[in-house]
């Protein structure tokens, strides 16, 4: 569905410019919920069928691991450029130009 949405916003855009990323723009929209896959999000997933997999539940309770990012733990899936990763990573807004933790997480 995020794949489906880039390419109809790349088609409206349409420029030249754009082209020479769209292969990053693409795999970041494949990639941006992969982190979800992990078991501390999907422990998280509250009132939730757990013999499925959940990228969203009605409620969610803390994260078991203190900073836990669910953006983040998509880097072990692995994207095809550093543009790539950082668009994944910066889904929320929470990365910057580095990712660093925050006193008291892991």
């Amino acid at each position: 569905m995020t794949l489906a949405e880039l390419k109809k916003l790349l088609a409206s855009v349409d420029s030249p410019a754009l082209e020479p990323l769209r292969a990053e723009l693409e795999d970041a929209a494949c990639n941006h919920d992969w982190g979800k896959l992990h078991s501390l999000f999907q422990e998280a997933c509250t009132d939730a069928d757990t013999s499925k997999f959940w990228a969203k539940a009605p409620h969610m309770k803390r994260y078991a691991r203190h900073g836990f990012r669910h953006e983040l733990a998509m880097l072990a899936q692995g994207c095809r450029s550093d543009l790539a990763a950082w668009l994944v990573a910066s889904l929320h807004g929470k990365i910057g130009l580095s990712i660093r933790s925050l006193p008291g997480e892991d």
